[in-house]
């Protein structure tokens, strides 16, 4: 995501809310996104759109089929990231998700900082160190140091 976005935690619901760092991608769909940016494949796109076409000529009166994951991100790419801000985030049991995804967003708000997209106030936010691991935090940190 090249730190565009980022997933906070709220702890009163117990879910991750998208958040969007870099203001100029609201209106980009991740279609879009993806032509941008140079480091990703953009043969994706292509299976993406083979996906697409064979959904589209499947019949409607058949709507019972289950559709595949991949089938409701084909569907997704020409939405744009705004549609998707505060979106919830489904509730992770498995801690380490939680974990990688509250780091994620330490990482990408301090980078949003450094390019000027936030202030100092809006990377403030409840983190994993607060919310979700207060208990492991010398774990954590130790084994940071250890990387």
């Amino acid at each position: 995501d090249s730190s565009h976005i980022c997933f906070e935690y709220s702890a009163d619901q117990k879910v991750f809310r998208m958040r969007i760092l870099d203001t100029s991608i609201k209106a980009l769909t991740l279609r879009d996104y993806i032509r941008r940016e140079k480091q990703i494949d953009q043969k994706i796109l292509q299976d993406y759109d083979i996906r697409a076409a064979f959904i589209q000529s499947q019949p409607q009166t058949n709507k019972k089929k289950k559709r595949l994951p991949i089938d409701r991100l084909v569907l997704l790419l020409d939405r744009p990231f705004g549609e998707f801000e505060g979106k919830s985030f489904v509730n992770l049991s498995k801690k380490c998700y939680s974990r990688c995804l509250s780091f994620q967003a330490m990482m990408a708000k301090r980078y949003a900082l450094e390019r000027n997209w936030i202030e100092v106030d809006d990377a403030e936010s409840p983190s994993m160190w607060s919310e979700l691991e207060k208990t492991k935090q010398d774990q954590i940190h130790a084994w940071f140091q250890g990387l």
